[in-house]
């Protein structure tokens, strides 16, 4: 019997896309908070935090994904021209 944990490994690796999702779900509404924090703002906007993991998770991890699933496509050698075109 598989536990979660390797079940969840398992469909991670099956799906990329879902490991990038949940990682930008997770940092961008931290660095939202973060920046709240810095400008000195007295209670944090949790709304406003959200909206930024929404967005990171359903718009900017799927862009990236197929940006640079087309990259390792157009550039497959490895090599520092093709890194800087890749992430450019």
């Amino acid at each position: 019997m598989t536990t979660v944990f390797a079940r969840v490994v398992k469909f991670s690796i099956a799906y990329p896309v879902t490991r990038g999702m949940a990682s930008y779900a997770v940092i961008w509404p931290t660095g939202c908070l973060i920046q709240q924090m810095a400008f000195g703002d007295e209670t944090f906007d949790f709304a406003r935090a959200a909206r930024f993991g929404l967005f990171g998770a359903l718009y900017v991890a799927p862009t990236l994904n197929a940006w640079l699933t087309v990259a390792r496509y157009l550039y497959p050698k490895n090599n520092i021209r093709s890194a800087i075109i890749k992430v450019s």
